[in-house]
């Protein structure tokens, strides 16, 4: 009676016990892989993992291509995109259909002269006087939920402003006038409600107990005035006035600065200066 495998079947004779693997030829070279103590093959028995990374630079029509290797491709948009090779090719590389999702534009503010006529909530416009050589530049959003009937609302910009730089002097007694060269002067390019600031400086012949005086308005219905006492000790003084939310203003309406003296004399001023930014438009 012949010997037979565990099995009960298989003979144990040369030509069977030939087709098995020793023992010793565990975890050698052209032998079997062994089981750590979670009956896994460690990890130093087996082959690397994934394709060896190598860059190449710019695609290069010609050479062959393999799995891992990295060239540099400029699409028919003119966009250069690294791309990696999965299978032997000497293809150039194409996208993936369909692309990446398209990023949308950042929305920038419109530009000109007049703002939108049908705005949206949260929509941005740069008003200025001409597109070509604008002296101002004024930056506003749409406020929709605004309470306020004037929904452009002011976010940056330069003022709009008016210099008048010569001395020129009146001896008219308390009354508003104009000096030689009127102003200066500016038209509300939009109705709502705006910063002023008036400047110069002023002199006049009496040293003291003379008021002097300097205001903007449309000189019927609405005055902004500013002026003070010269001190004793000098017949100079520097007129400033900031007004903040004058409301009521009206597109086409003119501002002009005036001049007003109380004491006769003679009320010289110089470095005259007219500013407007607004708070909000309509």
């Amino acid at each position: 009676m012949s010997s037979t495998y565990v099995d009960g079947v298989t003979p144990l004779d040369a030509a069977h016990m030939n087709a098995l693997q020793q023992k010793v030829e565990k975890a050698a070279a052209n032998g079997y892989a062994s089981l750590d103590s979670g009956g896994k093959v460690p990890l130093a028995q087996l082959p690397p993992v994934g394709a060896d990374l190598i860059y190449d630079g710019d695609f290069a029509a010609g050479p062959t291509y393999k799995d891992g290797e990295i060239v540099v491709y400029q699409d028919a948009s003119g966009n250069k995109v690294a791309y990696m090779c999965t299978s032997p090719t000497t293809n150039a590389p194409t996208p993936w259909p369909g692309g990446p999702p398209a990023t949308p534009a950042y929305p920038r503010p419109t530009y000109g002269t007049t703002l939108p006529a049908s705005p949206v909530d949260g929509q941005e416009h740069i008003l200025v006087d001409s597109t070509t050589n604008p002296t101002y530049q004024w930056h506003f959003r749409y406020n929709a939920s605004s309470s306020y009937t004037d929904k452009w609302e002011f976010i940056g910009g330069t003022p709009m402003e008016v210099l008048v730089g010569p001395s020129e002097s009146t001896t008219t007694v308390t009354t508003w006038v104009n000096l030689a060269t009127i102003g200066p002067r500016l038209t509300v390019p939009r109705s709502g409600t705006y910063r002023i600031w008036i400047d110069a400086t002023a002199q006049h012949t009496v040293v003291s107990g003379c008021y002097i005086g300097a205001g903007i308005g449309d000189w019927t219905t609405n005055l902004i005035q500013i002026g003070g006492t010269s001190p004793g000790s000098s017949n100079v003084m520097t007129l400033f006035f900031e007004r903040i939310g004058t409301a009521g203003l009206v597109a086409g309406q003119e501002l002009r600065m005036k001049y007003y003296m109380s004491v006769a004399g003679t009320y010289s001023v110089s470095g005259r200066s007219l500013r407007i930014t607004p708070l909000r438009v309509s």
